[in-house]
């Protein structure tokens, strides 16, 4: 009896990897939100630089040619399944994708200015987890928190967690009030980092930074 139901999981398992790997490859085929101008991003791997066509998924993901990569430290709001792609007419059901959609203009702009990507190896769902570079050398990441359309994850360097930080207190981006609706579409389980304690802590390395700054200054 336990054979038998040890081989039926099994197949399970395996029917669900296939079906994972096949929609990847559709994905990898298909582009619904193609960036006007991909010509100056690129991707730089172990296995070389990738340039090409850029599809984007979300506010923290997009695919170049064939290669999918995630954003390392952030997190954005996600896009609801058969959800409009634009602002016009989004069905009450979607209303928490207005947000997300914002997400995608803003990281949609920030790389038509150009970028350059790194990873090092693969990561979860056979995404790349990448550190992007944009104009002026800024990281893509934070440039995303600082306007307020992506949050730092739990994992995410403290520069990010700071510059979330202080993004909701300046009320950026979809942490305004008019945006409360839309705000849901944030993962609170990878953006639910800022506890009091850690915010105390952050405030606290803040004070810190600046004295040693002004000691140098005095200097």
């Amino acid at each position: 009896m336990w054979r038998r139901f040890v081989l039926s999981a099994s197949i399970q398992i395996v029917v669900a990897c296939f079906a994972a790997d096949a929609a990847i490859a559709q994905k990898d085929n298909s582009c619904d939100r193609e960036l006007r101008n991909s010509s100056k991003v690129v991707l730089k791997t172990p296995n070389g630089e990738t340039t090409g066509k850029v599809c984007l998924d979300d506010g923290d993901s997009f695919g170049i040619e064939n290669a999918w990569v995630r954003i390392r430290g952030i997190d954005a709001p996600e896009i609801g399944r058969n959800c409009l792609k634009s602002f016009d007419a989004l069905p009450a059901r979607c209303e928490t994708s207005r947000g997300a959609i914002q997400a995608l203009l803003v990281l949609s702009e920030l790389l038509e200015a150009g970028a350059v990507c790194e990873s090092e190896r693969k990561g979860h769902i056979n995404r790349w987890p990448v550190d992007c570079s944009v104009q002026g050398n800024r990281s893509l990441g934070i440039e995303m928190i600082r306007r307020g359309f992506a949050c730092a994850t739990n994992s995410a360097p403290t520069d990010y967690k700071a510059a979330d930080l202080d993004a909701r207190k300046r009320k950026a981006g979809l942490w305004a009030d008019e945006w409360s609706e839309q705000r849901k579409g944030f993962p609170s389980d990878r953006c639910g980092y800022t506890s009091k304690r850690h915010a105390s802590h952050l405030r606290y390395m803040q004070r810190k930074s600046r004295r040693e700054n002004d000691g140098s200054a005095a200097q």
